[in-house]
């Protein structure tokens, strides 16, 4: 994968400027796969896939956050627990103090620094850069959208407006964010019928450290925020339960 900062480029979906993930057309007994996701611009109907090689954005200041989201995909026979990925940096006399940070599990990674790491494959298919404070990344602004009243985040204004008025016609669950974050993260949510929704916070042990909703809810959009004040720093996992989904979210709280 390729990504990258212009003053040129556009933190949006630009054709020709960010380009689809090449489909892997070989078939050998184990192999691994990695692409920039983008659900958010699959979602809304500007992309046709979630799936991209490379994503520019816009070069700003050092105290802005730009992220970009990692998956990795393990197909086949994996045998080896662990996996090595190596990168190369290109022209960084043009970003003066930016950080650059590769969030792997509960590792961070100055990428300046290093040019590879060593990680557990469970790690592999959530993970992410930043360029700029790992606190602001996965921020609205930070992921190239744009941040409604309530704190949503989607591809534009227009989508608030009509996100303050719809009755919503089917279940929607976003990813976490910002992810990193310090000291709260967030998840937006719809429902098209009244339903008992359980959302509930674990440890890396697998300990149930906090509730965040525990009722029955009905039909609308909701925005629901994870204070992280009095916990430490490390991997948690976020677990959504109703009538129409079932899924466990990592995050990443880093003070």
């Amino acid at each position: 994968i390729e990504i990258g900062l212009s003053f040129n480029a556009l933190d949006g979906m630009i054709s020709n400027e960010d380009q689809y993930d090449i489909p892997v057309t070989v078939n050998p007994a184990s192999f691994t796969n990695i692409f920039i996701d983008h659900p958010e611009w699959e979602a809304s109907g500007i992309a046709e896939t979630r799936r991209f090689y490379s994503d520019m954005r816009t070069l700003e200041g050092a105290e802005v956050a730009k992220t970009w989201n990692i998956t990795g995909q393990l197909i086949g026979n994996v045998i080896s627990d662990s996996l090595v990925i190596s990168w190369d940096t290109h022209n960084l006399d043009l970003l003066d103090e930016h950080d650059i940070s590769l969030v792997v599990g509960d590792q961070v990674v100055n990428m300046r620094e290093s040019d590879s790491i060593i990680i557990n494959k469970e790690f592999f298919e959530n993970m992410q850069i930043t360029v700029g404070p790992l606190i602001d990344a996965g921020s609205c602004e930070s992921l190239g959208l744009v941040e409604c009243e309530d704190g949503t985040c989607v591809t534009s204004e227009d989508e608030c407006i009509d996100l303050s008025n719809a009755i919503p016609i089917e279940f929607s669950l976003s990813d976490p964010y910002p992810n990193p974050f310090n000291p709260s993260v967030r998840l937006d949510f719809s429902i098209s019928e009244t339903q008992f929704v359980d959302i509930n916070v674990y440890n890396l042990n697998g300990e149930h450290i906090e509730s965040l909703m525990s009722s029955m809810q009905s039909v609308g959009h909701y925005n629901i925020s994870w204070d992280a004040n009095t916990y430490p720093s490390g991997l948690y996992f976020i677990r959504f339960s109703s009538k129409e989904a079932l899924k466990t979210m990592k995050v990443m709280l880093i003070k």
